[in-house]
């Protein structure tokens, strides 16, 4: 206990400006999710939770759940469907900062961490709608933070990981990735101790119980996830594969993937974690190879750009400031990206529609209806 008290003396949290930018970027996204329409997900999703299940044919229950709830609670409306994903984002930077702070990161790296986390485009843009990415990230950075937290303080953490593990199964399978990653990680770079830790078994046994009714309706129902995710590879996977380099680059923005460089090189020179490090490129290369989404992989770029905050805030001032620079220029680019701040007017005139298919699948909605209530109305 004397050395869990004295780790936290030494790890200051940066509470005031953490939560002043969680607060922020909570409210603008509420501000604007009145903006545009409904994402064709969100219609899916409002259907699915009218038929409430262990799953469905192309995904687990938690999101259509949360769907159904944000409209009970808050409203039949677009913006009464967008709070719970607004949240999500909040707790997401929240969570980044931890990230920081279990990494040795000064005040300084945490505020830093929260703030380009939370201008990023594909926060931005989970934030702006309900999609099952807007629960994925936060769930897998909390699974990142306990892992860390096994890794460098308390084995007992681990329980805590299996814990988010399981439940996040709820929301998509890809949490497997991170599994996967780990895995790897451990065994080819270690430490290869962890792997004897009884704490660790009862924390993968932990989530293996959790995701069992999931895994049972899957089996039930011959596997529906996997045959889907196959059809969609067969379908797309060419082009996801061709994207998938210069998406992880613009995921976020391109100076938090310059961080998250420098993230890769502070994780994989500290033996206790180095397996987190390697888990990126394993995940990576696992997408790739079945011709996954670029963003598959969006809560491991947040761990290294949480990573490589503490290596910025802790470096000569020069390189705090163009840390600074270009997370700032960074965040006005996904702004006008992943935000919809451009006129529905003037939107097709704008490459936004082509780099951000949220916004281009967001818009035409009553037009479409009335084109097929016009149709049905003349058979």
């Amino acid at each position: 206990m004397k050395d869990l008290a004295w780790a936290f003396m030494e790890r200051p949290l940066a509470w005031r400006s953490v939560t002043v930018i969680s607060v922020l970027l909570f409210g603008v996204l509420l501000a604007l999710s009145p903006s545009y329409g409904y994402h064709r997900d969100e219609l899916y999703f409002r259907v699915l939770s009218e038929h409430p299940g262990w799953g469905y044919v192309d995904q687990p229950p938690l999101t259509p759940l949360l769907a159904g709830a944000g409209i009970h609670l808050f409203g039949d409306t677009i913006t009464g469907i967008r709070v719970f994903p607004a949240l999500a984002m909040a707790i997401l930077v929240w969570l980044v900062a931890l990230v920081a702070r279990e990494l040795d990161g000064s005040r300084a790296a945490q505020t830093l961490a929260a703030a380009g986390t939370a201008t990023g485009a594909y926060t931005l843009i989970a934030g702006h709608s309900l999609l099952t990415l807007s629960f994925d990230l936060p769930l897998w950075l909390a699974a990142i933070l306990f892992l860390l937290k096994a890794l460098l303080r308390e084995p007992r953490w681990w329980l805590a990981a299996g814990a988010v593990i399981g439940l996040a199964t709820y929301n998509k399978h890809l949490i497997a990735l991170l599994v996967l990653g780990l895995a790897a990680g451990l065994l080819a770079v270690g430490p290869r101790r962890v792997l004897a830790s009884p704490w660790l078994w009862a924390g993968g046994l932990l989530a293996l119980a959790l995701a069992v009714p999931n895994l049972l309706y899957q089996v039930a129902n011959d596997w529906p996830q996997l045959k889907m995710a196959a059809a969609l590879s067969a379908d797309k996977g060419a082009e996801l594969r061709m994207l998938y380099v210069p998406m992880q680059l613009t995921l976020f923005g391109p100076a938090v993937s310059v961080i998250a460089a420098f993230g890769f090189v502070r994780l994989w020179r500290d033996r206790r974690v180095r397996a987190l490090a390697v888990a990126y490129p394993v995940a990576a290369a696992l997408t790739l190879i079945v011709g996954g989404r670029f963003d598959y992989t969006g809560g491991l770029i947040l761990l290294l750009f949480a990573a490589g905050c503490v290596s910025a805030a802790a470096a000569a001032r020069r390189v705090r400031l163009a840390a600074g620079v270009g997370l700032a220029f960074s965040a006005l680019g996904s702004a006008l990206l992943a935000l919809p701040l451009v006129p529905v007017a003037e939107l097709a005139r704008t490459p936004v529609p082509l780099i951000n298919e949220v916004a281009r699948e967001s818009v035409g909605w009553p037009e479409f209806v009335a084109a097929v209530q016009s149709a049905r109305a003349a058979i």
